[in-house]
């Protein structure tokens, strides 16, 4: 599935994918895709520009554990707690400039 999500992200995202493509997650296909897709939104429309996301994938004793990484502005301290909360944006976010990855 991230060899497909990487795939289909292109050109709009430089992505640079290092796993097993036989790991396997057992998990809702659907949702799971949504998942990804939104942190591979959110990874490049965060991203300083002609910057690579690495999206590493390593298994382990009982999970396969899935890491997104991009180059861009460091998010200040004091909004850590509040990324996960629903329509949060950080003060001076591209929400105009985002790409369109679905």
């Amino acid at each position: 599935m991230l060899v497909q999500l990487k795939d289909k992200c292109y050109p709009i995202l430089s992505a640079r994918l290092c796993a097993d493509e036989n790991l396997t997650v057992r998990g809702h296909p659907a949702k799971l895709a949504r998942v990804f897709n939104n942190i591979l939104k959110n990874a490049a429309a965060y991203s300083d520009p002609n910057t690579p996301i690495i999206i590493t994938a390593n298994e382990e004793t009982d999970c396969v554990n899935i890491t997104v990484q991009n180059r861009g502005p460091t998010i200040p301290a004091d909004k850590l707690s509040s990324i996960f909360e629903e329509f949060c944006r950080m003060d001076g976010s591209p929400a105009q400039a985002r790409p369109a990855l679905v």
